[in-house]
């Protein structure tokens, strides 16, 4: 993303700065780098803390065999991440989920994995 945003500035820049005789340029360097700055809001300076209590929900089935099934292949598979597989039983179906991450970039990890693995899974933080 941020090699595109480069390309995208520089043909930019170009573009602008090939005038044909004297003109002036219709933009300058300056004012696109303004015009594209993102400022990002950090309260009190201090980043967010990590919210423990938040779980991946990779799918839910009709039947307990199945979600028992994942269950089981997820927990051999994360079992290097320390992480757990619970099922949740309702009425009609049954959830399973993903959770005690210790921390963001473990979350996307899973959520990265369970994607390729076919999957559609969703951050959830329960309460």
């Amino acid at each position: 993303m941020r090699l595109l945003f480069k390309h995208y500035l520089l043909i930019t820049f170009l573009i602008c700065y090939q005038q044909p005789g004297n003109a002036e340029p219709k933009y300058q360097f300056h004012q696109l780098l303004q015009e594209s700055e993102v400022v990002i809001d950090i309260t009190d300076g201090q980043e967010r803390a990590f919210n423990p209590s938040i779980e991946v929900q990779v799918a839910s089935f009709k039947e307990q065999v199945a979600a028992k099934f994942v269950q089981h292949n997820l927990s051999e598979d994360f079992a290097s991440l320390a992480l757990k597989v619970k099922i949740i039983p309702s009425r009609s179906y049954f959830t399973v989920r993903v959770y005690g991450f210790k921390e963001s970039r473990t979350v996307a990890y899973v959520i990265d994995q369970l994607v390729k693995a076919g999957f559609a899974p969703l951050k959830i933080q329960p309460k």
